[in-house]
């Protein structure tokens, strides 16, 4: 049973059984009771009176202690009977019985409300949990006072429960008061997730055991002899509190206790690219409305004072209806907040077939499927959920380009999520609260990714003229303008809303567009966008309902989107402008050198430029290997002499020594690319790494059917992290380097980078069942292989599978890697076609 199932469980006992139980116990009771009703009196032998009359007789004088002595051996007298209390009659012993009933409910269910809310932590904390569990910490203490006072009331209103049928004055005080604070308690402590069912013994057994303890007729007689019934007034008081408490408990008892015992979820799909080497420093975070609802603006304001918060990063809120000036998208970063609705999961298929297919989906990935089962406990429990997108408007839009001497990488960073969130009360500001929250610590990782990389702050640079959009958007109902921006790549980037039409009608609008004279491209997207393109700058991508895949947040939106993009990077690059270099290299050494200024600098002025990048400060090691490829070229090597040598060798030694390092494999393809035209370094870096390279070579002769296969075992101890450099030798062309690294992260997880394709999360236990693909080719002047990037994946099928890849088209070598963590081996499969 996963953590989902458990919590499942015991939400359904403690919102539903439990207190069903306990109407159930209490009918029983009270049947049997009536059927077997038998009293049983309560006695207590005293000395007989004629013992006590001859002791009166000592104590007077009249006889003295020796006389009084015998007279008491020779009497015979048997001893007095007298009775303790009266007899409980039968409404007595129900009120006792559905005192100890309910006293063991509200044991029992504070013991299961701690253990459901312990089962989602730990669901929540496992490792490849795409989410957040919150629960309100700061007010934990304050909710367990509250248990514990509760539970100590219980175990006192079983004793009282107990005592109440020997008489005793003292327990039917105690469980009158303890009933009147059941009243006052209904709707927070004393009913599970808000449970109505738990109502139902709360008021019927409070009600009746209240009537027969203080309200009917001799109800202290019943009890006990020795104390004198109640007064009117004693009885209109009980009535009175017990009638407030009700009250008070029933309208406003949960408001007054949810911020104790509300707890949220917060689901989340998020990804990110960030392009690269190097990226552009914003300047500014556009923040952007993309919905009316005042659910959104709100998030948009309390996502932008988060992000100010935590990095004091510039944030600026544009409103749903705000006018829309242009802006300079080399300095402002957009992002898109809009509403969605949250579709759940379907359920599962009735029958075997249904538990087959859920079977399969876990075997297939199991990650996914956890995932939707977790979305599926979400619909089930979270009250009134509120879902949104967060995305970039330059994502998909993405150049790298020389202008002036520097390189300019536009456009590439790129994230989308969809957040869900739900509060187990209901409300809508504390899940929009939690929300932010969220959506920040996503960006964290990304955040301080980029800030180890090389980042430029570019300055000031003249734009072109806004490209005009020539198009007529008057079919497109509803439409709204949420953005515009212009910048070197851009010449426009303009982002519409419309009412989504049905299908039919939403044909109509392509069809306006292809009247207009723009050319529907065949291409097929992932989110389901259809492109035009008229002439060779201006591209309209036309946005409908997106459709989540099998393990995602299922989510639509009433509203479409269009989005205009004029691409100006196809344009002839300009030269360098070395008064332009100069200026920048002044103003900002670091931005200057991460773009690649130095370089195309004259000889003479290039160590002034190292030597004030030196004095800028420290760098990241992202950043220092981005500037070795800047670098490593003949002319920078012999203009920098020393200062280079000192650099590099710097650099060679921080890599090397940090094998544990997940981005180790990574940094040492850069510090071999670098090297290619530096054979002693080249050389003298393959040496070093001699522990971790490994040669393998395909056989001499083919197959029957024309095809060179392999398949070796190669062992690495120790086995995580470990590390792999392999050269594979093939008949009639040049060797093939390949890298593989095996990482475990922070929370225990392992990642794998193998062939250009990386997956982490990965939880060891699933480690086999990975498998990580590669195909290469001939490039076209026979020279060396190069990858086929569109054929590199990373796959999950059942531990024990097949170790050789797909068989390649001619000219083609695929390559396959699994592991066998038992073992310590990664497993190699090759086959290549000639």
């Amino acid at each position: 049973m996963n953590g989902i199932e458990t919590i499942h469980l015991l939400w359904n006992l403690l919102a539903v059984w439990l207190p069903g139980a306990a109407v159930g116990a209490m009918i029983v009771c009270t049947v049997l009771l009536i059927r077997r009703d038998r009293y049983c009196r309560k006695l207590a032998l005293a000395e007989s009176p004629e013992a006590a009359e001859i002791r009166a007789l000592a104590a007077s004088g009249a006889v003295t202690p020796e006389e009084a002595g015998k007279l008491l051996a020779g009497c015979n007298a048997l001893p007095a009977v007298r009775e303790t209390s009266p007899l409980p009659d039968l409404p007595l012993k129900l009120v006792s019985a559905f005192g100890r009933i309910y006293s063991t409910m509200k044991i029992v269910m504070l013991a299961g409300v701690f253990a459901a809310f312990r089962a989602v932590h730990l669901a929540a904390s496992a490792p490849g949990f795409r989410g957040e569990y919150e629960y309100r910490a700061e007010n934990l203490p304050l909710l367990l006072g509250v248990s514990g006072a509760v539970l100590i009331l219980a175990v006192l209103e079983f004793i009282a429960s107990v005592r109440l049928l020997h008489g005793s004055f003292t327990a039917r005080n105690y469980l009158i008061f303890n009933w009147i604070l059941n009243f006052l308690l209904i709707r927070c402590a004393l009913a599970a997730f808000g449970s109505p069912l738990y109502f139902v013994p709360a008021v019927g057994a409070g009600a009746y055991a209240l009537y027969v303890l203080a309200f009917r007729r001799g109800a202290v007689r019943k009890i006990t002899a020795e104390r004198p019934e109640p007064g009117r007034g004693g009885r209109l008081l009980t009535g009175v509190a017990a009638a407030a408490a009700l009250a008070a408990g029933l309208c406003f008892g949960s408001a007054q206790y949810e911020k104790l015992n509300e707890f949220f979820i917060v689901q989340t799909n998020f990804s990110s690219s960030t392009g690269g080497p190097a990226h552009l420093e914003y300047e500014k975070i556009l923040l952007i409305a993309g919905t009316p609802d005042p659910e959104t603006a709100k998030l948009c304001e309390l996502l932008a004072a988060a992000l100010r918060a935590e990095s004091g990063t510039v944030c600026e809120v544009r409103g749903f209806s705000s006018p829309v000036p242009v802006d300079d998208l080399l300095r402002v970063l957009p992002v898109l907040v809009s509403r969605r609705e949250f579709v759940p999961p379907e359920p599962p298929l009735p029958g075997a077939a249904g538990k087959l297919l859920r079977l399969s989906l876990r075997e297939l990935n199991p990650q996914a499927a956890e995932w939707n089962d977790g979305l599926v406990a979400f619909a089930g429990r979270m009250k009134d959920p509120l879902c949104f997108r967060l995305e970039t408007l330059t994502g998909s839009h993405s150049a790298s380009f020389r202008h002036k001497g520097i390189l300019i990488p536009e456009g590439g960073l790129s994230f989308k999520g969809t957040f869900l969130a739900g509060s187990s009360l209901g409300g809508r500001r504390r899940p929009l609260d939690r929300l932010a929250v969220q959506m920040v610590r996503s960006l964290r990782p990304l955040r301080q990714k980029r800030s180890e990389e090389p980042g430029i702050r570019l300055p000031e640079l003249p734009l072109p003229e806004v490209f005009p959009v020539e198009a007529d958007f008057s079919e497109f109902p509803g439409l709204v303008r949420l953005f515009t921006g212009h910048s070197l790549q851009y010449g426009v980037l303009a982002v519409y809303r419309f009412d989504l039409p049905d299908a039919g009608n939403f044909d109509r609008l392509a069809a306006s567009l292809e009247a207009q004279g723009f050319e529907r491209r065949n291409d097929s997207f992932a989110d389901g966008r259809i492109r035009f393109e008229k002439g060779d700058e201006l591209r309209i991508d036309l946005y409908g309902e997106n459709r989540s895949h099998f393990g995602e947040i299922g989510s639509r939106s009433p509203f479409g989107m269009l989005i205009c993009c004029a691409d100006l990077w196809r344009r002839k690059a300009e030269g360098a402008d070395m008064e332009f270099l100069r200026r920048f290299a002044g103003s900002d050494p670091r931005s200057f050198a991460m773009a690649g200024g130095i370089r195309n600098l004259p000889d003479a002025e290039i160590p002034a430029a190292f030597d004030r990048l030196a004095a800028s400060g420290k760098l990241t090691r992202r950043q220092k290997l981005h500037l070795l490829r800047n670098l490593s070229g003949e002319k920078c090597r012999r203009a920098l002499g020393e200062r280079y040598a000192v650099f590099y060798r710097q650099l060679e030694d921080e890599i090397l020594d940090d094998f544990a390092d997940p981005g180790y494999m990574g940094a040492v393809g850069d510090l071999l690319s670098c090297t290619r035209e530096d054979p002693a370094r080249h050389e003298a870096l393959l040496a070093r790494l001699a522990p971790i390279r490994a040669t393998l070579k395909l056989p001499e002769t083919p197959n029957e059917n024309g095809e060179y296969v392999l398949k070796a075992r190669l062992r690495r101890m120790p086995f995580v992290p470990s590390r792999l450099l392999l050269d594979l030798e093939t008949p009639g062309r040049p060797p093939l380097r390949l890298s593989a690294a095996l990482s475990e992260l922070p929370d225990g997880t392992l990642r794998v980078d193998a062939m250009n394709s990386s997956r982490q999360g990965i939880r060891p236990e699933e480690l086999g069942g990975y498998h990580f693909d590669a195909g290469y080719g001939v490039r076209r002047d026979g020279g060396n292989w190069e990858e086929n990037g569109w054929s590199s994946s990373a796959s999950f099928l059942p531990p024990g599978g097949q170790i050789l890849p797909g068989r390649p088209r001619p000219g083609q070598l695929n390559i396959r890697l699994r592991f066998e963590p038992g073992a310590g081996e990664y497993l190699i499969g090759v086959i290549y076609a000639p």
